[in-house]
């Protein structure tokens, strides 16, 4: 057969297959330069070859893959796949399209190019409101803001999920010599311990006191501070020289050092004078007591009012009641008030007796305990300016058992609780903890208190009475000894008494003798008293009680910040309007509150509007979340804005909290 005559007749009869197999085979002609041109030169194919279709046909072979080579989970590539048409066979690269999510970013074909345009804003952050701004700066995409930390540890920093907590601990140590405390106590004005300038010079305990002889003196164990180093003398007796023949003096007993540094007792003798002055004390000694030397005395000019010093009635005459008005008070037999009047232990001052007390416990329904000392004939208030005794505290101790204070009370005639009108008869108490040290055993200290530390009832001018009370006294047996109690005149002024310079922000306001902190509607205070350092600890926090704001029903409710704390709630009535007001007047600017709203819990559906006085984020006030029982919380940040100089609040809500 002709093979060029069958492949016309495939032509003219459309004979085309569509489906090839890769060994099928298709006739191909050679071409080759014809020897001859023109008319009759020959046909260039001059022979044909047969040739399979998978070695015509080499494209589907390629392999296809996106460079470099990348982790598929992580990379995207634009080569997806090939396919083969299973209709016409026709081999297909496939390719992926690019997709924009984003509405910021469009795609666009640019001739031979694929144009990619992002129209998103660059990211930064800014600090909003008054105080310290957390975001620092941005680098590249990097927001950096900054850490909060406690530079003295007193703050605790608490990482709690969504928020975080910062907790105030303690504040100082109160310091009451040599030392200023400034502030309020509040977050904005933190209760602060400065130096003033002063010598910090200070007696803590002990004192002198006329022995009855010449001009001998005895002075029991004095603890001292001077320049803020604490020092002990071991008791002694000093004796003062004679009067002046002409004219009478003050002479100070006082407490210092040597050159060495050594604690010691010394005198400072007065310049004799018709109006004599108490001399100068120096900046290394603390005064311990000031004595009144006549002209030409050889005495001190001292008249002695003796309350004790042997035995229960040679002086004054000493009871220990057990009075209990309270029925649901007792303590075991033998735990209620009790005393030895003649006890040999411990060892006695002077004499062969002490007062061995056990005072029991004070309560308010049992205040007739203790130790009470009346006068057959009450003496002059005014003329006996100091009360002297000497206590001690057997082992294992006065504190260390529980016992806290140690009180003593002036009465004008020997009339006590619970006698009607007792009140008409009392000149006050004061603490003997601030004249000696409660926690020292064992040890007789020598206790001067001047009368005029007795401050009730000024107008009453006598002293018929004394009373020694122990406060409080878990029902256990806790003794204290008591001798030499006596009442003394002749002394001249006492400025034993620490007193504290008071400054509000850095402006003197006055001195004081007493600090006495209370608490406030947002302010709680705790003072305590570490018996065996000696320290009083004063911690000042924000109350963490939630006040209840009395639904009106409707209306307008008025946030008060500072009478009602920083923290209130209200539940709302069902399906009622509401518009949220503060008062400007009573707000801290830079203080923080939160206002916690419930729906009622059958219906819901209240709603709240807010006055000028709030800002919100975009200037939208937020929409509470009106399903029944619902909860959300308002928090505010109180700033002052800056085009009127009011405070505003600016609220950040947080919506239906579950």
């Amino acid at each position: 057969m002709n093979i060029l005559t069958d492949i016309l007749s495939l032509f003219k009869r459309r004979k085309i297959s569509s489906i090839l197999d890769p060994n099928d085979v298709v006739v191909v002609g050679k071409n080759e330069t014809p020897d001859m041109e023109g008319i009759a030169s020959p046909v260039p194919y001059k022979r044909v070859e047969l040739v399979r279709i998978k070695d015509l046909i080499t494209s589907q072979d390629l392999e296809f893959e996106n460079l470099p080579v990348q982790d598929p989970v992580i990379d995207a590539g634009c080569f997806r796949d090939k396919t083969t048409d299973p209709v016409t066979g026709q081999g297909i690269v496939n390719f992926r399209r690019f997709k924009a999510l984003s509405l910021n970013l469009s795609i666009t074909e640019n001739g031979d190019f694929i144009d990619f345009d992002c129209a998103a804003e660059a990211n930064t952050a800014s600090n909003v409101g008054a105080g310290m701004g957390l975001f620092k700066q941005k680098v590249g995409e990097d927001l950096e803001f900054k850490s909060i930390t406690s530079v003295d540890g007193t703050v605790n920093i608490v990482d709690n999920g969504d928020t975080i907590d910062l907790a105030a601990d303690t504040i100082t140590d109160v310091i009451t010599d040599g030392t200023s405390i400034t502030g309020d106590g509040t977050q904005a004005f933190p209760l602060t311990a400065t130096s003033t300038g002063s010598d910090g010079n200070q007696l803590i305990s002990g004192g002198a006191s006329y022995s009855g002889t010449g001009m001998v003196f005895n002075v029991s164990v004095l603890n001292y501070m001077i320049g803020g180093i604490q020092y002990t003398t071991a008791a002694t007796d000093v004796t003062l020289l004679v009067g002046d023949p002409s004219n009478p003096r003050f002479d100070a007993i006082v407490a210092s050092i040597d050159a060495n540094d050594d604690p010691i007792v010394e005198v400072i003798q007065g310049v004799p004078a018709s109006t004599p002055s108490t001399p100068t004390i120096g900046p290394e000694q603390v005064l311990v007591q000031y004595v009144l030397v006549g002209q030409n005395a050889t005495n001190p000019t001292i008249q002695t009012e003796y309350i004790y010093r042997n035995d229960q009635s040679s002086d004054w005459n000493g009871t220990a009641p057990i009075i209990n008005l309270n029925p649901s008070f007792s303590c075991p037999t033998g735990v209620l008030s009790s005393a030895n009047f003649t006890s040999s232990t411990p060892s006695p001052v002077a004499g062969g007796a002490c007062l061995l007390a056990n005072v029991g416990r004070y309560i308010n329904q049992a205040r007739g305990l203790g130790v009470k000392f009346s006068s057959p004939s009450p003496v002059s208030r005014a003329d006996y300016t100091v009360l002297s005794f000497y206590v001690n505290f057997p082992s294992p101790g006065f504190t260390q058992q529980g016992m806290g204070k140690l009180r003593c009370t002036l009465h004008s005639e020997p009339v006590w609780y619970p006698t009607v009108g007792y009140q008409n008869y009392y000149l006050g108490w004061v603490e003997v903890g601030n004249f000696c040290d409660l926690n020292l055993t064992d040890t007789w200290q020598l206790v001067n208190i001047p009368t005029s530390s007795f401050t009730q009832n000024s107008n009453l001018t006598t002293i018929g009475g004394i009373h020694f009370i122990s406060h409080p006294n878990p029902c256990t047996q806790v003794f204290f000894a008591l001798d030499e109690i006596k009442l003394q005149t002749g002394f001249g002024p006492s400025t034993n008494i620490a007193t504290i310079d008071i400054l509000e922000n850095d402006t003197l306001v006055g001195s004081t003798a007493k600090l006495n902190f209370k608490n406030s509607t947002n302010i709680a205070c705790n003072v305590t008293e570490d018996p065996t350092t000696d320290v009083i600890t004063v911690e000042s926090r924000i109350n963490d009680n939630i006040f209840t704001i009395t639904d009106p029903g409707s209306g307008t409710i008025t946030f008060d910040g500072n009478t009602n704390g920083y923290v209130q709630e209200i539940t709302l009535s069902a399906s009622a309007a509401y518009t949220l007001d503060i008062d400007l007047t009573n707000v801290n600017v830079g203080g923080t509150y939160m206002l916690v709203v419930t729906q009622e819990g059958t219906t819901g559906n209240a709603t709240m509007a807010f006055t000028s006085n709030f800002q919100w984020s975009g200037g939208t006030a937020p929409v509470l979340t009106a399903t029944a029982g619902a909860k959300d919380v308002l928090s505010f940040v109180c700033v002052e804005d800056p085009s009127t100089g009011q405070a505003v609040f600016i609220g950040v809500p947080t919506l239906n909290v579950q």
